[in-house]
Order: C-alpha cells, then sequence, then structure tokens
C-alpha cells in the first residue's frame, strides 16, 4: 500500500483514484482494521497528499473525521500532520480559501459529540494559532466557542490546559460574548 502511495506520481493516470479509494476505505471500515493497517493507510494517504495525488479538503475532512477514531497514535499522526500541512500551505503566503473551509469544518467538528475528536479539533485551532499561521478573529471565535461546548470535558480541559486562551482574546479585546473590551 505504502509502495503505491510512493509510486503513484509514476502512473497518474492508473492511480488517480487511489487516494480517494484508500479514504473511503478508512473512512467506512476503518474503526475494525488493526492498529498497523490503519497507521499504513493514514501514512499513504499523507504520501499521496505531498504528490498532490488527493485533494488537500477531502483528505483534512477524512483526517478530522479520524480524531473520532479509538486509535491514539492514528490521533497524534493526523494531528501533526494537520498541522504541519496548513503550516507549510501558508509559508509563503496566506491560503485564505484553504484557511477559510477548514475553520469552518472545524467549528463543525467542534460541535461533534465524540469528546476526543472536539478536543484534539480544538488542539489542532490552538497550535495553528501559537505557530502564527492562523491568527485572525474567526479562530479566536472558534477557540471561545469551545467554552460553550456540550460536554463537560471539553470546557474544562480548555480551561485546565491553554491559559493562551486569555492571550487570544486580549490580544484582539473580544471576549467569548462577542463584545469589546478585554477578559480579565
Amino acid at each position: 500500500m505504502i509502495f503505491l502511495a510512493s509510486t503513484s506520481h509514476c502512473y497518474k493516470e492508473a492511480m488517480k483514484n487511489y487516494g480517494n479509494e484508500l479514504a473511503q476505505l478508512i473512512e467506512t471500515s476503518g474503526h475494525s482494521f488493526a492498529s498497523k493497517l490503519r497507521q499504513d493507510i493514514v501514512k499513504s494517504l499523507m504520501l499521496l497528499r505531498g504528490k498532490k495525488m488527493i485533494e488537500d479538503k477531502v483528505l483534512f475532512e477524512l483526517f478530522f473525521k479520524l480524531f473520532r477514531m479509538k486509535d491514539k497514535k492514528i490521533r497524534e499522526t493526523v494531528h501533526k500532520f494537520i498541522v504541519n500541512d496548513v503550516k507549510r500551505i501558508n509559508l509563503k503566503s496566506k491560503n485564505h480559501a484553504v484557511n477559510k473551509s477548514l475553520q469552518n469544518f472545524m467549528y463543525t467538528m467542534l460541535q461533534d459529540q465524540d469528546v476526543t475528536a472536539s478536543f484534539k479539533s480544538l488542539q489542532v485551532t490552538e497550535d495553528l494559532y501559537k505557530k502564527n499561521v492562523w491568527n485572525d478573529e474567526k479562530t479566536v471565535n472558534v477557540i471561545a466557542a469551545a467554552c460553550f461546548h456540550g460536554h463537560q470535558k471539553v470546557r474544562e480541559k480548555l480551561v485546565l490546559q491553554n491559559s493562551c486562551f486569555v492571550e487570544f482574546s486580549r490580544s484582539f479585546e473580544v471576549n467569548p460574548c462577542g463584545l469589546s473590551g478585554q477578559l480579565i
């Protein structure tokens, strides 16, 4: 599987649907696969992304959905990949189309009923803010919305683990209610 992904750019016509097929496979049946097989599929998808054999929007949305899997290794791998790839995409100049699309999708993931998926999405948002990739008001509003998440665990993790939340709000002079002024 990884070999096919590594050589896919040499056979573009024959392999044009390979990435979409792998994405569909892991999305529909990934929970029943062994951890090693899931890891290999994710690594293959990451290779295909590097060779531009799969669309970034499709891959990011799939990877955010993989945060729901009960496989810590997959969640860590996907988290690192998303942060680094979004950082790479925005390296030379901000790619507003990709950023807007991802931020909108991430906002829906923060409302997810799966606590782990919500929290990992929040961590991605915070990491991108800390790396100065996403440093706009929309990012602050997404993080602020997490303060009102339906699960207490997400709210607690946000407050306990992230003292930087106050820094977000202070740097934009907004508060979770959207009113002007600094948080105290």
